[in-house]
């Protein structure tokens, strides 16, 4: 215990227990001569880079280095590298690791599990993982990703009444600055098919007194014209798309759902000028998108729209007075 102890003591003159996760590790390398302790560091520059492969091999060699294998930090980072790289079994044989090590409470690895099991669907282990990150955690901001964990584990479940209980839990006491969790919380509702309480939601982001950090703007403004559209508001869906593509008009959900919006009201209206705006939209989707396979079925759309409109009859001309 006093190996594990000094080894912790040592630990945490490079890194606080509570790491942020993925490309906002921002631990210093330290000036040491312990292999383990350089190791770890070099894994940590990896990790911001973006080099998994080389931040795995450095963390393996700060665990193989440290005595008995004692590194509970070098594990957390390593599952997150293995999560990274969809190496899914290692993290979690990792993230196992870092908490049978710590000789504190450590949600951040509860918090890692769950999300490793609700990606592999082993839904009963998450729950458990989510209850330990709120046991442990308490009405921490870190106890708090327990409910956003868990109402993620309800909404795929389908059980939307659930999800929007634990997301309201994760958020706490207005005014409101979990960003995940609002986001996850206007989604929610947008799946029980309740447009205006979800429109009014995404409403309250843009003008919310604390700031959001990492609050996808484009996201807001289209999910916003997708709430408007299903409450029968074609012009405020348009006014909310255009927003979407003023910020980013490289988006490619924007341009398909502008697509058949406008493909919609030419069945509706029988327009000329709906259909061709339709395939514009189409084209500025194929332009941005990377889905090879949605890509495809699109294509196909645009060449039975061309031709729709090609065999559209042409308004007569007006008779000349005689």
């Amino acid at each position: 215990m006093r190996l594990r102890s000094f080894v912790i003591l040592i630990g945490a003159m490079v890194v606080s227990m509570w790491t942020p996760p993925l490309s906002q590790a921002t631990e210093q390398a330290p000036v040491t001569n312990d292999q383990m302790l350089k190791n770890h560091a070099i894994g940590l520059e990896l990790v911001k880079k973006g080099d998994w492969d080389g931040a795995i091999d450095a963390f393996l060699q700060a665990v193989h280095s440290a005595p008995e294998s004692y590194a509970p930090l070098s594990y957390y980072w390593l599952a997150v590298s293995y999560e990274a790289k969809h190496e899914d079994t290692k993290a979690i044989g990792a993230a196992k690791k870092y908490v049978e090590q710590a000789d504190v409470v450590c949600p951040k690895g509860h918090e890692l599990l769950a999300e490793l099991y609700i990606r592999n669907k082993r839904f009963d282990e998450a729950e458990q993982e989510c209850n330990d990150v709120i046991s442990e955690g308490g009405l921490t901001p870190e106890g708090m990703h327990g409910h956003y964990w868990y109402g993620k584990i309800c909404e795929l479940k389908q059980e939307y009444d659930k999800a929007k209980h634990q997301y309201e839990l994760a958020l706490g006491n207005p005014p409101w600055s979990f960003t995940d969790a609002w986001m996850a919380y206007a989604e929610v509702m947008m799946k029980s098919k309740a447009w205006s309480g979800a429109l009014s939601q995404f409403g309250a982001m843009l003008i919310s007194e604390r700031k959001l950090k990492g609050l996808d703007l484009v996201k807001v403004y289209r999910e916003m014209g997708t709430c408007s559209l299903c409450s029968g508001d074609h012009q405020a869906a348009l006014l909310n798309w255009r927003k979407a593509l003023d910020l980013n008009p490289a988006d490619p959900d924007t341009h398909f759902y502008l697509a058949m919006m406008f493909e919609s009201e030419s069945v509706m209206f029988g327009a000329k000028n709906h259909i061709q705006s339709a395939i514009d939209e189409y084209k500025q989707y194929l332009r941005y998108s990377q889905d090879q396979v949605e890509m495809e079925k699109v294509k196909e759309r645009v060449k039975k729209l061309e031709l729709q409109l090609e065999l559209q009859p042409h308004p007569a001309a007006p008779e000349l007075p005689s």
